[in-house]
């Protein structure tokens, strides 16, 4: 018991040092790695900001780009409303002098009418407005005279 007790002091001497390092280094090591998981969740943050960064950028892109092309679609409405215009105003003046003319004239050709219907369906098709269609009507009451061939 003597030899224990003679040799606990040298034991009780001697443990506190390797377990006061050991915790040293455990202490440490978690320390560690509390600063490698704080740095990456900073990072993750980081990187996060940066994505939504990045996606509040392109919706603002995407934005002005949906703005621009209903822009262009608004623009080429009233260029197609424009080039309608232009054809019932075309199929109308010609129409018009086809017409006075067969009126004038008093008769019609099979032929001719056949082309008139033709014109007068397109113009009608568009939109034409009731004065060739008052035109139409009296060339097709007029007399139908045999196409001449030469």
């Amino acid at each position: 018991m003597d030899f224990i007790v003679s040799h606990w002091e040298v034991w009780f001497s001697a443990i506190p040092p390797v377990l006061t390092l050991w915790l040293l280094k455990t202490i440490s090591s978690l320390v560690k790695k509390q600063q490698i998981e704080k740095k990456k969740e900073h990072e993750a943050q980081e990187h996060l900001k940066q994505v939504r960064e990045m996606e509040k950028r392109n919706l603002e892109i995407q934005r002005k780009n949906i703005d621009d092309l209903m822009e262009d679609k608004v623009d080429l409405e009233n260029e197609i409303e424009n080039f309608r215009n232009i054809l019932i105003a075309l199929a109308h003046d010609r129409l018009y002098q086809s017409c006075n003319f067969f009126i004038e004239r008093t008769y019609i050709t099979s032929s001719e009418l056949n082309n008139l219907e033709f014109l007068y369906k397109a113009y009608d098709a568009i939109g034409g407005n009731g004065t060739g269609t008052d035109l139409y009507n009296k060339c097709r009451r007029l007399e139908i005279k045999p196409t001449m061939v030469d």
